[in-house]
């Protein structure tokens, strides 16, 4: 018998190290797929922010030029009382209090229009209610003095001084102010990216690491399995160049082959007899072979070739049909009986319709060919299935009586394994309990220990009679349930290692009757190979498909020699 290394178990094993890989590969990538998407989120969640804060400096810091503004716009209204420069004057300060007015509120709320955010730290919000009597003090004296500037008459300078001298009051304190909110801003925006750096050193080095693990766990046995497949492809490569050389004498064979091919198409050729007739069979043509056939001495031209060919199947109703398809065009094809010079003899007919210019049917093309060996061979095929179907039928007669004999043989086998196993316990035990002596205690309280271990022995014993009997599993389960349990009782039963491989995941039920069948079968190999091969390790395997399935049982024993075996 063959070593017991079966190819499918190395494709079993390779399977299974690539599924492992497969798993790991995916976890290692789906973790780094995951470490750049927070990186990315994280980077780009910070940006947006950065932007913000880009924005926010720019406006708080546009706050104090805009207080400036406002300051420097008083106090020209106040000293140049000319008509000609107030209106750009009075303007000038109008828009410059309502950019400050709503860059304060966008600051403090958020803007929409402003690209302000709603968020503010504690600690800004607390500078902002530190500067917010200030701001206000300059918002209400402002707007006075636009109002009172926007009338047609000029008031009087001593009425714009009182709030020109509060605006300029307050105006330093709200520059100090805003610098302290600025450098707040910029202090915090700094604290972000430094957060930013650091997870992103984290993050880094996580997907290093990760990397070094996919190197060692994965790229390293990979490329371990690589080396062993080129050296392998090295070796088939070798084998292939031997087996292109025997392919080169094949290739000389095969063209002498179609050589004699060819020699044998021509000599068919010549075998095929043909005739052009008219369209009702008159013959205008007929060759040398059809001549021979038909027995003819003289020229048949003019003559009806149906006539000619006596048949049953060219009687006139039939030759009516067959004319009515040729007319419209259709080859007519078929094998014909015919009856010349008083012989039997089988043609392959095939009438082909010629039409003329006008697509008119006018001539047809017969070619007929000799299928009487044909016909001779199908008869005797047709003799040898009736001879092959009664030699079946004794077959299964004689199967049916090797059922019986085995349905006997397995009977006797029982009974052995009950007289043979059970009944020598029970005679064990019967002795056993009669050689007690309760004078004696110390022995007899040995023996009924030996009865202990011989009853639980009988029960094991008749356990498994029962099951090799009529496994439950087998009904309840399935087979394959039926193989597990079997082969783990082997392996407590038997010194031999037993496995079973079912490489395709095998777990469809079967009609009961097959599965028993089946059972049976692979526990007679495996009684077989334990009781005569002497076997150390017994291989079953399972594999299937939509339409098979093939059951493999393998040992490394130390076989017999097929040619020795007598069939009796």
């Amino acid at each position: 018998m063959p070593s017991f290394t079966p190819q499918y178990i190395d494709e079993s094993l390779d399977r299974n190290v690539f599924n492992k890989l497969r798993i790991r590969y995916i976890v290692a990538l789906s973790a780094i797929a995951i470490c750049i998407i927070y990186s990315a989120s994280l980077v780009q969640k910070h940006l947006k922010k950065q932007l913000y804060d880009s924005r926010i400096i720019n406006v708080a810091g546009r706050q104090r030029m805009l207080s400036q503004k406002i300051a420097k716009c008083s106090l020209l209204l106040s000293m140049d009382r000319s008509s000609q420069n107030k209106p750009a004057h009075v303007s000038e300060l109008e828009s410059a209090l309502s950019l400050w007015i709503t860059s304060h509120h966008g600051l403090l709320y958020g803007s929409d229009s402003l690209g302000l955010p709603d968020w503010n730290s504690p600690t800004i919000d607390s500078m902002f209610n530190a500067v917010e009597p200030f701001y206000l003090d300059i918002v209400n004296n402002a707007k006075p003095i636009i109002l009172l500037e926007s009338r047609n008459v000029s008031p009087p300078a001593g009425m714009l001084q009182p709030h020109i001298d509060a605006i300029l009051a307050s105006e330093p304190h709200f520059l100090k102010g805003m610098d302290k909110i600025v450098f707040q801003y910029d202090h915090e925006a700094r604290q972000k990216v430094n957060r930013l750096i650091i997870t992103e050193v984290l993050l880094l080095s996580f997907s290093l690491t990760i990397l070094l693990f996919e190197l060692i766990f994965i790229f390293t046995p990979i490329a371990r399995h690589i080396r062993n497949i080129i050296a392998e492809l090295i070796d088939s490569e070798t084998k292939e160049k031997k087996m292109n050389k025997e392919l080169r004498k094949l290739y000389e064979i095969l063209e002498a082959s179609q050589k004699e091919l060819r020699e044998l198409y021509y000599a068919v050729d010549q075998a095929i007899m043909f005739a052009r007739t008219d369209r009702v069979g008159n013959i205008s043509f007929l060759s040398d072979k059809f001549e021979l056939h038909l027995n003819l001495t003289s020229s048949a031209e003019g003559a009806n070739i149906f006539r000619l060919l006596s048949s049953e199947d060219l009687t006139y109703e039939k030759l009516d049909k067959i004319l009515q398809t040729t007319y419209s065009g259709k080859i007519w094809k078929n094998e014909v009986l015919t009856f010349v010079s008083g012989h039997k003899s089988w043609l392959m007919m095939t009438i082909v319709p010629v039409p003329d210019e006008n697509k008119k049917i006018d001539q047809l093309v017969i070619v007929c060919t000799d299928i009487n060996e044909r016909k001779q061979a199908e008869e005797q095929l047709k003799r040898a299935t009736r001879e092959r179907y009664k030699r079946q039928v004794a077959e299964q007669k004689a199967k049916s009586s090797l059922i019986l004999e085995g349905q006997e043989t397995e009977r006797r086998r029982i009974a052995r394994e009950i007289h043979d196993g059970i009944g020598q316990l029970l005679t064990g035990l019967k002795f056993q309990l009669e050689s007690i002596d309760w004078s004696q205690y110390d022995k007899s309280r040995e023996k009924i220990e030996n009865i202990k271990l011989i009853t639980t022995n009988i029960i094991r014993e008749v356990r498994r009679v029962s099951y090799n009997l009529a496994p439950s599993v087998l009904n309840d389960y399935g087979f394959v349930s039926a193989l597990r349990t079997i082969v783990n009782d082997l392996q407590d039963f038997t010194k031999s290692s037993v496995a079973l491989e079912n490489i395709t995941d095998f777990n469809i039920r079967l009609k009961r009757r097959t599965e028993i069948n089946i059972f049976r079968i692979i526990q007679e190999a495996l009684n077989n190979a334990l009781k005569h091969s002497e076997a150390e390790n017994i291989l079953i395997a399972l594999t299937h498909d939509e339409e098979n399935l093939v059951i493999i049982i393998e040992d490394d024993g130390k076989g017999f020699a097929a040619r020795e075996i007598v069939v009796k």
